[in-house]
């Protein structure tokens, strides 16, 4: 059994809709870190995820993302093993959680993007004008939460959706999250 990892969501109790955050401990995970930190100078989170359901105790959360698998419906808890730490953020208020939860379920099955990562990792080393291919209907795990939230009505002039880090958009929900009093 796992130990559990410390769980920090911003502002509220964990609903669908609300995106996710972890730094893994796998090979791709680690890559992914080390490109953030070479090409940003940040590499907090390697891993984005959405909330699509909640049960009524705290481990039943279920999750979509894109991993080595493919886009895949699962557990929150799957995450244990491979992380220490998840931060849950809720979207802007003028984000239809509804909808980021509908456009993450549909892409469950999807293949993941592989041959993404690889031209991303082109794109961190080579300069801004460098051609970048990407293969249509795959997903990486930021572009995903990214894109979901797009659907629900986040407005954010991303440019290429795939490189969009995850620390990225973690630093943009947290900017735009609801306030509690």
């Amino acid at each position: 059994m796992s130990q559990t990892p410390k769980i920090t969501v911003l502002n509220s109790e964990i609903k669908p809709g609300y995106i996710g955050f972890t730094r893994t401990t796998g090979v791709l995970g680690r890559l992914i870190q080390t490109g953030e930190k070479l090409k940003f100078k940040d590499g907090e989170y390697n891993h984005a995820f959405v909330v699509v359901a909640v049960g009524t105790s705290p481990d039943d959360v279920w999750i979509v993302q894109a991993t080595l698998k493919g886009v895949v419906l699962s557990h929150m808890s799957d995450l244990y093993p491979t992380t220490s730490e998840i931060l849950i953020c809720p979207p802007s208020a003028t984000v239809s959680l509804d909808s980021v939860v509908e456009f993450a379920n549909a892409q469950v099955g999807d293949p993941y993007g592989l041959m993404s990562d690889i031209c991303i990792a082109v794109d961190i080393l080579s300069p801004e004008w460098f051609w970048s291919v990407r293969r249509n209907g795959t997903w990486i795990c930021s572009a995903l939460a990214a894109e979901a939230l797009r659907y629900g009505g986040m407005l954010e002039n991303w440019g290429d959706i795939y490189t969009v880090t995850p620390t990225q958009l973690k630093k943009r929900l947290v900017a735009s999250a609801p306030k509690t009093v």
